[in-house]
């Protein structure tokens, strides 16, 4: 064909403008991908020059036969045209793959795993899948990371049971003196040390999920807590029985569609915490929950915002749309004098002060301090909490809870006490809480 290499010359530019999105980021500053603006122009360029010889293989062949082919073809730019440039999946929760900035071994895996992650249709696509699962399913709905029932709304996590793994002796040695260490530089700073361990939704609700019912001697994070206080002297505060005793009164300690416990459960942790701290601090009195505004929504509130409701970190997870599984009300108690409390926030670190409050508290540790902060701004005059979900955000650091980072803050901010608050499943960031001095790397 005498203009074969012109047309595929065109046909190359209009495939690069048709998928701009993908390689032209002007977000923050502007960013070429031109690796990937290469593949494009070679797969559209070598495409038009082979276009006659499909053809020729094709001159038996009706025209809707050639039509056929050619929109199969021209369909597989489709998926380019407009890739997702998010950092992290909402629903699932973790971070996408990257593209490959390198040329290595791996690069068709690399390249692989971040078209998988962010092609255009591919939340549709899941979506899709789910309600399918969700139909052909009966009662019992299992999707990889999280089970759910239909007969009574109930999201369980399918790794989160009992803890992510049984603790060796030397994890339990690990915990211990990184717990020692820590109690030792608090009591040098004139500073209260307090660990408390969220038991998990998994443990509290056992008898909602029948497919994994055990006993409290499975619990593979009660050895670790009763080994820590044996080596240590030093307690760490674990309210399952505070928890049971919540749930027997028929109110609900955890969201059904999230991992985290509702504001009646937190008033729980705030109240098992204050007992035992204000054996130290004397002068903190417990707040009535007649000082807090009480209403009841069917969303569920577990992040910092006291204004930010959704459905759950679990329904995310099955992203799916199922209206039946949001039929649960639950209490939420707003503090009357919040507008006394002033906020500092940035991002995963806040500070609150509240002028007519008694010490100073440092919170460290996952997200399952949000609702219990809420309740403790009643009673300090300060709080500087920080989140350690992700190393890879403020501060840098080489693991969660890296007190080679976090001690200098403390010592800074010069605290009465500090609390560390995980969910049990995360009670191994206590393993690596000095990493570049003995600790686990």
């Amino acid at each position: 064909m005498k203009y074969l290499k012109s047309l595929a010359i065109l046909f190359s530019i209009i495939m690069l403008c048709l998928t701009i999105p993908a390689w032209l980021n002007m977000d923050s500053e502007i960013f070429i991908n031109f690796p990937l603006i290469l593949i494009i122009l070679s797969l559209s360029y070598i495409f038009i020059l082979k276009l006659h010889t499909i053809v020729s293989a094709f001159r038996e062949k009706t025209l809707p036969d050639i039509l056929f082919v050619i929109i199969i073809f021209t369909s597989l730019f489709i998926p380019l045209s407009n890739m997702s440039r998010e950092f992290t999946s909402d629903y699932e929760e973790r971070i996408l793959a990257k593209f490959p900035k390198q040329v290595t071994l791996h690069l068709g895996k690399d390249l692989d795993n971040w078209f998988n992650d962010r092609f255009l249709g591919r939340d549709l696509l899941i979506r899709l899948h789910n309600n399918l699962v969700v139909l052909l399913s009966g009662d019992l709905v299992k999707f990889p990371t999280v089970h759910f029932y239909k007969s009574n709304g109930w999201i369980f996590a399918n790794n989160s049971y009992n803890g992510k793994k049984y603790y060796t002796k030397d994890d339990l040695k690990n915990i211990s003196q990184n717990i020692k260490r820590l109690n030792n530089f608090c009591k040098q700073n004139d500073i209260k040390l307090y660990v408390m361990v969220v038991p998990s939704k998994e443990i509290i609700y056992q008898d909602k999920d029948k497919i994994k019912n055990f006993t409290e001697s499975q619990n593979k994070v009660l050895p670790a807590i009763k080994d820590v206080k044996l080596e240590d002297k030093f307690g760490i505060l674990y309210p399952q029985k505070q928890f049971l005793q919540l749930k027997s009164r028929n109110k609900y300690v955890y969201f059904k569609t999230d991992t985290h416990p509702t504001d009646d459960a937190a008033y729980v942790l705030y109240k098992f915490f204050i007992k035992n701290a204000r054996q130290n601090l004397t002068n903190l009195k417990m707040t009535s929950l007649s000082e807090y505004n009480k209403s009841q929504r069917k969303l569920v509130r577990a992040s910092f915002d006291r204004d930010t409701f959704d459905y759950g970190t679990y329904y995310r997870f099955i992203h799916i749309d199922d209206k039946n599984l949001l039929n649960t009300k639950y209490t939420y108690y707003d503090y009357k004098k919040l507008k006394d409390i002033n906020i500092d926030n940035d991002g995963l670190h806040q500070t609150l002060t509240n002028n007519n409050g008694r010490y100073k508290l440092f919170i460290l540790g996952d997200s399952f301090q949000e609702n219990l902060t809420y309740f403790l701004i009643s009673n300090f005059y300060q709080i500087d909490k920080w989140r350690g979900n992700s190393e890879e955000l403020e501060p840098k650091r080489l693991s969660n809870l890296d007190m080679n980072v976090f001690a200098p803050i403390i010592r800074r901010f010069e605290p009465d006490a500090v609390l560390i608050v995980l969910h049990q499943d995360n009670m191994d960031w206590l393993i690596d809480m000095y990493p570049k001095s003995g600790g686990k790397k």
